[in-house]
């Protein structure tokens, strides 16, 4: 009998540094993977979505990491929502800030031709990281990007 994990989910965990970054790259050589910390990676990974909506899903730096690392295979992505998560490891009870994942976010917008609109409020960015993602999407004519930088 042979068994594959298909989904694995470690969300509010706190995960961050090189520990977020080797276990975002298992997840994304791993083929089996459909489902990691919510994100539907089978359907990303066969460019089946046109809008991806994860807000409130308690995704951190790997998730975000993950997602970074899908965005170039999506060409049908027109809509991404990953508002209200943790992309820096920070929310308002806390955390060690790592910008490991918004910035891969923003490295993999800078080669997305389809993404057209970007929801990142609510996730305790720094100013460094909100003018990264800005920057990335500032040749994009008609983006729209909503950020903020945390609720408190």
């Amino acid at each position: 009998v042979s068994a594959s994990l298909t989904s694995c989910d470690v969300r509010r965990n706190s995960i961050s540094g090189e520990g977020a970054s080797q276990l975002a790259a298992a997840v994304l050589a791993n083929t089996k993977i459909e489902k990691f910390n919510e994100i539907p990676i089978k359907e990303m990974r066969a460019d089946l979505l046109t809008k991806l909506e994860l807000p409130d899903e308690g995704i951190g730096v790997e998730g975000g990491l993950v997602v970074a690392g899908l965005m170039p295979v999506m060409a049908s992505l027109t809509e991404l929502n990953l508002s209200n998560n943790k992309l820096c490891g920070v929310d308002y009870r806390g955390g060690t800030y790592d910008a490991t994942g918004i910035n891969a976010v923003a490295d993999a917008l800078r080669v997305n031709t389809s993404l057209t609109k970007l929801d990142v409020r609510y996730n305790t960015l720094d100013d460094e990281a909100k003018a990264a993602i800005k920057e990335a999407v500032s040749s994009k004519e008609g983006f729209e990007l909503l950020i903020k930088r945390h609720r408190c």
